[in-house]
């Protein structure tokens, strides 16, 4: 599990190369456009993804979870693109990151000045953040730009650009 093992020759002690199989979680949301909803100032965990690639069989791609295999810091990388709406001045939209189901560790926002003009409302968040085995963490997403349901940008297509999400 990455942990140190040594040998000895009885003399002098060797160190045993120990490299685990990282925790490379790549995952996308495959959906019908406008089936995936935001609602207005509510923290909205992100779930129903597909999986692409998950050596370590740590995501749960229907939840949206992941669990830390071994204690560490994870580098943490997630995208998302709303539909096209316009834009109130003062408003926001913000990544969070949710460890445990309870505790959000990292937030990323993204603000907005213009006002009553048609944008595309995206916005991404890296950040490393330390977990402890068995740790779950599940991004979330809060809008605070539309006041009602916005959609992020999907779609059911395999050769499409427009999932917005990488996680």
């Amino acid at each position: 599990n990455g942990g140190k093992m040594q040998y000895s020759d009885g003399i002098v002690w060797q160190d045993l190369i120990s490299s685990p199989t990282k925790a490379v979680v790549v995952a996308n949301l495959q959906a019908a456009n406008f089936a995936v909803k935001i609602p207005y100032q509510v923290s909205t965990g992100i779930a129903g993804w597909t999986e692409i690639s998950d050596p370590t069989a740590n995501f749960t791609p229907g939840t949206g979870v992941f669990t830390a295999p071994r204690t560490g810091v994870y580098l943490v990388s997630f995208t998302y693109d709303f539909v096209r709406i316009p834009i109130v001045s003062g408003y926001f939209s913000e990544t969070r990151y949710v460890v445990n189901g309870n505790s959000t560790v990292k937030k990323c926002v993204k603000s907005f000045s213009n006002i009553s003009k048609q944008a595309q409302v995206a916005g991404s968040c890296v950040a490393g953040v330390q977990l402890n085995k068995g740790d779950t963490l599940q991004p979330y997403i809060y809008q605070s730009v539309y006041n009602g349901n916005l959609s992020l940008r999907t779609d059911l297509t395999s050769a499409s650009n427009d999932y917005g999400f990488l996680f």
